[in-house]
């Protein structure tokens, strides 16, 4: 999906921020977006990703592809403001990742990767995605599994260190003795 609801939320408060939206409106999205996102008991289903994939490029880039894409409105010659508009927007979505923790994520590095008209750069993007999600299937296995054997706490210990071997670290994992 090109947009998520998150993406939808940080847009919405940006606008609201340069006064296009009322407190009210803010407080109604606001209240609305927390309704949908609530998890539901008892459901397999989860609202919430598995992964987060979030394609960084940098303010140049951004703006060379604004560019690019050609929406009149969109663009800087024919609407000055929107410079500062972009910068913000920029800004918002770097603390926005970096805040983001809701579910595993990963950063693509779009400045490095054109996988939109590089066939070889998307195989290496798409691999870099699947060795996420492999790995994050490897630790929910072993969380599972400590967390159906033993407790809550041999289950936290065990889901670290199989998160820190994920990750690459060195780390002697110990099975919980229940």
């Amino acid at each position: 999906m090109d947009r998520s609801i998150f993406e939808d939320s940080l847009l919405f408060h940006l606008n609201a921020d340069l006064g296009r939206a009322t407190s009210t409106e803010v407080a109604t999205y606001d209240s609305l977006l927390n309704n949908m996102m609530e998890e539901l008991p008892e459901q397999d289903v989860k609202k919430n990703p598995d992964l987060l994939i979030h394609i960084n490029i940098s303010f140049d880039t951004m703006l060379k592809r604004i560019k690019k894409r050609g929406r009149s409105f969109e663009q800087i010659e024919q609407d000055p403001s929107l410079f500062e508009y972009y910068k913000e927007l920029d800004e918002r979505y770097t603390d926005w990742y970096n805040n983001y923790d809701k579910s595993e994520k990963i950063q693509i590095d779009g400045d490095k990767y054109d996988f939109v008209e590089n066939p070889a750069e998307r195989g290496q993007v798409l691999q870099l995605i699947d060795e996420k999600n492999r790995n994050f299937i490897i630790f929910e296995k072993f969380s599972k599994i400590a967390y159906d054997t033993c407790n809550q706490s041999n289950a936290t210990h065990l889901s670290r260190g199989v998160r820190e071997i994920v990750a690459g670290e060195n780390y002697q994992l110990e099975i919980p003795v229940c």
